[in-house]
């Protein structure tokens, strides 16, 4: 099966940088209908979806940590709102909560979790947020760090010394405090 750039045998993941949220978001309708014709059970459809946010995210979010042209304001707003595209989708067709598991093998009970696909996303979206905050002040570097909970600190690091501000006078910098030095 292909559609645009995907190939679901070959990747799970956009080929192109230029991919936009509806052709994301169409791939995902696509996969879904097909594993739901060939009645897939919807755990293992969750599991699925779930890989494939992983795997979206990931590359996503490698990107903007090796891109600074993508550091700035505006592209935080703009990935922001791609992100939320993503997220409602997933929310809509109950790929949203995480699943906890009781499995009883040998008298023994064995408890497995499985992410939900949104949670997934939370990473990048963090980083848009962080992103669109102002920048300049040590009050402004704390607020980043309660923020982005789930980046760690040289994420945190990264995405900050590659931050550009969208007006070159309006660019106060990154506090020295968060940078490290």
């Amino acid at each position: 099966m292909t559609l645009g750039t995907f190939s679901l045998f070959a990747s799970a993941v956009p080929i192109q940088s230029s991919i936009t949220p509806a052709h994301l978001i169409a791939y995902l309708k696509e996969t879904s209908k097909l594993l739901a014709d060939y009645f897939v059970d919807d755990d293992i459809r969750r599991q699925i979806f779930t890989a494939l946010m992983y795997q979206v995210a990931a590359r996503a979010f490698n990107s903007l940590l090796l891109r600074k042209e993508l550091c700035n304001p505006r592209r935080g707003v703009q990935i922001g709102l791609n992100v939320s595209a993503i997220d409602q989708w997933c929310k809509e067709h109950g790929f949203s909560e995480g699943m906890v598991y009781f499995v009883v093998r040998c008298n023994v009970t064995i408890y497995c979790f499985f992410f939900s696909a949104s949670i997934h996303l939370q990473t990048i979206t963090q980083a848009a947020k962080l992103l669109q905050m102002p920048n300049g002040t040590i009050e402004h570097a704390e607020a980043a760090m309660d923020t982005c909970y789930l980046l760690n600190v040289s994420q945190v690091h990264k995405l900050l010394s590659n931050y550009r501000a969208d007006n070159p006078d309006d660019d106060k910098g990154v506090p020295q405090v968060v940078l490290g030095t």
